[in-house]
């Protein structure tokens, strides 16, 4: 109810002070909107309209409802527009709810009866939208629990990032630029051990001792900057390289990447990714999964040397794990 007559008062206050025309509302269950028939809605429109309604709530302003037939005078009051947009084939009561002073509008819903019961009104933000805007806005018990909500994350902010209120966006710019700096300098060390480990599987390749198959598995988070620079930098078109990547959490989750010839990745690919419990696809040499029981690796590390042992007696591997 505090939100519906709210609705009510705030579409009334910018109709009446900005010509601006609600064309339709939303009631959430956090928060709510009226549609404004407006290109922009400022800051300082909005600081009027929620000053203009909270000290009609202050004042206490009397709501009414009355009940009218569709010929009584008192509808044709060019004051309250109360039937604007009515049809004129519309029989029967008509129900009008008024804020006195403010506005008529007609409606079915329940209401208070004075503003005073809407204990106080908050424009939270104008989300532009193609010829119109939403303004978003809490009444009443939503402005306190909306207060104390933001109250106990600014103490957790005080304690996360060690310092007080006032201090919370300049800290949160210097950790989002020290973050920024910290990947950049991950990445750069990902890729040169990515190349590192390539060119030893490439120095393997040119002693004459290029295995068969490669394995290497990495436990530091799924990281496709790894995969792809040690997959562009190694240089052995006939080897079938396995590599996975498992998330920190010890969930057993994580990426599968295999490259190799297409008739072995055809092969094996389907069948590592069902031991991972994986999704995943695969084309000519190279097979993509997101996987789901890393534990399994011993299986798949069975199954990759059986096959290849299968198809070569002299079969040579390398399995490497970080």
């Amino acid at each position: 109810m505090q939100q519906h007559s709210g609705q009510h008062l705030i579409t009334a206050i910018f109709d009446r002070e900005f010509k601006y025309n609600t064309k339709s509302w939303w009631l959430g269950t956090e928060s709510s909107y009226i549609d404004l028939e407006a290109k922009d809605v400022t800051r300082e429109q909005l600081e009027r309209v929620e000053n203009i309604c909270n000290q009609l709530i202050v004042d206490c302003t009397p709501v009414r409802v009355d009940v009218y037939e569709p010929d009584d005078p008192a509808l044709k009051s060019d004051v309250t527009r109360a039937t604007r947009g009515l049809p004129e084939d519309v029989s029967g009561p008509l129900r009008v709810v008024t804020i006195a002073g403010i506005e008529s509008n007609m409606c079915c819903g329940t209401h208070v009866r004075n503003l005073g019961q809407l204990q106080s009104v908050k424009l939270l933000s104008v989300e532009k939208a193609k010829g119109k805007c939403l303004v978003h806005f809490l009444v009443g018990g939503r402005v306190l629990r909306k207060l104390s909500e933001c109250y106990d994350r600014e103490v957790q902010l005080n304690t996360l990032l060690n310092g007080g209120p006032s201090s919370h966006i300049d800290l949160a710019k210097k950790l989002q630029s020290t973050v920024r700096a910290t990947q950049r300098i991950s990445k750069k060390l990902t890729t040169e051990l990515a190349t590192a480990e390539a060119e030893k599987l490439n120095q393997q390749r040119d002693s004459g001792s290029a295995p068969k198959y490669v394995s290497l598995h990495r436990g530091d988070g799924q990281d496709s900057d790894f995969i792809n620079t040690l997959l562009r930098m190694v240089k052995l078109p006939d080897c079938f390289i396995f590599l996975t990547n498992a998330d920190t959490d010890g969930s057993g989750k994580g990426q599968l990447v295999l490259q190799g010839r297409p008739d072995d990745v055809a092969k094996l690919g389907p069948e590592i990714c069902t031991l991972l419990e994986g999704k995943g696809n695969g084309k000519g040499t190279r097979y993509n999964a997101k996987v789901n029981k890393l534990k399994n690796l011993p299986q798949c590390e069975k199954l990759v040397q059986e096959y290849f042992s299968s198809c070569d007696a002299g079969t040579t591997a390398a399995v490497v794990e970080k």
